[in-house]
């Protein structure tokens, strides 16, 4: 399914969000509202998805509720941030607060001058509640800018 917490927290803060979704806006949810301004693939595979934002990206930060192992989705993501070269970070919500985990993503993207920021992580099915923290995390990350 999406990770909807990075598109909502843009949304709310007024920042430009899009990215690409599945051929058939598919999600373990149903289809991807279009609020979230996302653009079909040709595929409907994961991967191809993924790989798109990852590419399309200055930068991905995966946001995890316990071991990355657990969930093969953020596995992929990771991986394919270090296949493509691009910079990842990894913010685990079940150890970091959400104060921490904001404070590692302005951080991350500082460092590393992202202007286009690839926002990934656990499903819903896997992490329950999760999206609401990545909204707390980004929000207040970016509302102190």
């Amino acid at each position: 399914g999406y990770a909807r917490g990075g598109p909502d927290a843009a949304m709310e803060l007024g920042i430009t969000h899009g990215g690409s979704c599945p051929l058939g806006r598919r999600s373990e949810n149903g289809p991807i509202p279009s609020k979230y301004l996302l653009k079909e693939t040709q595929s409907e595979f994961y991967r191809d998805r993924t790989t798109r934002n990852v590419q399309d990206s200055g930068g991905t930060v995966i946001f995890i509720s316990g071991s990355i192992d657990a969930e093969p989705g953020s596995a992929l993501t990771f991986n394919l941030c270090r296949t493509n070269e691009r910079p990842v970070l990894l913010i685990n919500l079940s150890i970091d607060s959400v104060e921490t985990a904001a404070k590692l993503v302005r951080e991350f993207v500082g460092k590393h001058q992202i202007k286009i920021l690839n926002v990934a992580g656990s499903r819903a099915s896997i992490s329950p509640g999760i999206g609401a923290k990545v909204v707390d995390v980004l929000k207040l990350a970016f509302s102190e800018e």
